[in-house]
């Protein structure tokens, strides 16, 4: 174990003495060390545990050794309307993970999770894999984040700890980037192998054209940090209404202008979408509330947009004022944006994509099990692995997310739910460009669970002996 690997473990440790509240605070910090392994893979059979995964599960620990969270906890589990139908999704997945490779073994050829050459289209026969049990297991852990999350949107002070946690997380992220890209102008990133022992390919020295080197922060490739600063940027954004004027202005705005220009420096196609959703996003619902509002509100979201307008204009002419920017950018998007399709990578992705839909069609729609098909689509891997129940499943499950309400008197809850809603879109829109299992990820499981969390939560009783409301129980811990 490294002395990072060992640092991180005893703050987690120490984190089972204090509130909930610090352990989710430290395992969203911990999204930024992504090839952080906290125990050697020689230990794990060549499996990363990574710090992040291992921090949610000191903090679901946590919640299940206190004896109201815990009551909390279990009744979120099994309650329909709360995570219900995602737990029954991963039963569907779970089990299917373990038969359906057996069942279909040898009648069809798959694009494994594991390649066994760096050519995707090394086809192999279905069978049954590790790679079965390791998704499984993911995919548990991730609908337990959800469970967790809509259990700690219970307690009385998850506003606060849930702002504070994304807004430190996103200055990990921003921390984290700066030091690569310092350590990569000077030629230094084997100083950051410490932070980097995890079995994966580590990918962290590569350079677009033009000689543009990307930026990677302490995942183990470009894309990774630019998806992890666009799941930080979306919350950030959406819910700075939660954070005082003050700390708006001096601290969230500008994490979230750099958030926004480390994406960038990622030079990932995939953080580029998810930017342009973002933006797009927000200008969608900058324009919905100045149309409801009143006056004020109108007039402050017509300075916002005003001052985000001008700045991106005076920043774009700046960028372009310059040969060599212009040049570098003109490179960037050539080689991104407008010939992505025609590119090797783009060519093998979408070839996952076909061979896993027509698994789909040659198992009648039952799938080929988690874990068995790599794909390049998030929704096209539940289709493949899971099948048309499994698909369904999800469908209704996202479906109830979307029908999310807050009672009208809650307006923190109301701002949570709102802001989780559209900060879920561009992770979704980003998996559905990269995603290569059926497991939503840390994110997006953490939103899940927000909005499972705050829908039609009562308010504490006040008076004593007064009746709780008819449709549903209040689970707030009051102090």
């Amino acid at each position: 174990m490294t002395p990072v690997s060992i640092l991180c473990l005893l703050i987690l440790i120490y984190g089972l003495t204090r509130p909930p509240g610090f352990l989710l605070i430290t395992a969203l910090i911990y999204t930024s060390f992504g090839a952080l392994a906290l125990i050697p893979p020689a230990l794990t059979a060549g499996a990363s545990i990574l710090a992040a995964p291992v921090a949610f599960l000191f903090l679901i620990g946590k919640l299940l050794w206190m004896q109201k969270t815990a009551q909390i906890y279990t009744r979120t589990l099994v309650n329909p309307s709360r995570v219900g139908i995602l737990g029954l999704f991963t039963v569907v997945a779970v089990v299917g993970a373990f038969i359906l490779p057996s069942l279909f073994a040898g009648e069809m050829y798959v694009i494994p999770m594991r390649l066994a050459t760096s050519y995707s289209y090394a086809l192999t026969p279905l069978y049954p894999t590790t790679s079965n049990i390791t998704q499984s297991l993911y995919l548990i852990i991730s609908f337990m984040i959800v469970t967790a999350m809509a259990t700690m949107a219970r307690l009385p002070d998850f506003k606060e700890t849930f702002a504070k946690a994304i807004l430190y997380a996103m200055i990990a992220a921003i921390a984290t980037g700066m030091i690569d890209f310092a350590f990569g102008i000077v030629g230094k990133t084997d100083m950051l192998k410490i932070f980097r022992n995890a079995s994966y390919a580590m990918l962290v020295d590569q350079e677009v054209s033009g000689g543009v080197r990307r930026t990677v922060g302490l995942m183990p490739e470009a894309s990774s940090y630019g998806t992890l600063v666009i799941a930080l940027l979306g919350p950030l954004l959406f819910m700075r209404q939660l954070y005082s004027p003050k700390m708006t202005k001096w601290v969230v705005m500008p994490a979230i202008g750099l958030g926004f220009l480390f994406a960038g420096l990622s030079t990932s196609s995939t953080a580029y979408v998810g930017i342009i959703a973002i933006i797009g996003l927000h200008f969608a619902d900058s324009i919905h509330k100045a149309i409801n509002g009143d006056m004020a509100l109108r007039a402050r979201v017509a300075k916002e947009l005003g001052i985000i307008s001008v700045l991106g204009i005076l920043g774009f002419i700046g960028l372009m004022a310059l040969p060599a920017t212009r040049e570098i950018i003109f490179t960037l998007v050539d080689e991104m944006l407008l010939n992505k399709t025609q590119s090797l990578s783009y060519i093998e992705r979408s070839s996952w994509n076909t061979y896993a839909l027509q698994n789909f069609w040659d198992t009648k729609g039952f799938g080929v099990g988690a874990g068995s098909v790599r794909t390049s689509n998030f929704f096209v891997n539940i289709l493949a692995a899971t099948g048309f129940i499994g698909a369904l499943l999800f469908a209704i499950f996202l479906i109830q997310l979307i029908a999310a309400r807050a009672r009208p008197e809650q307006k923190e809850l109301k701002i949570i739910l709102h802001g989780a809603k559209l900060s879920v879109l561009p992770v979704l829109v980003c998996a559905a460009l990269v995603g290569t299992t059926p497991d939503y990820g840390i994110f997006v499981a953490c939103l899940f669970g927000v909005i499972v969390g705050t829908k039609y939560v009562s308010p504490p009783r006040v008076i004593a002996n007064a009746p709780r409301p008819r449709d549903e129980p209040s689970d707030i811990i009051t102090p």
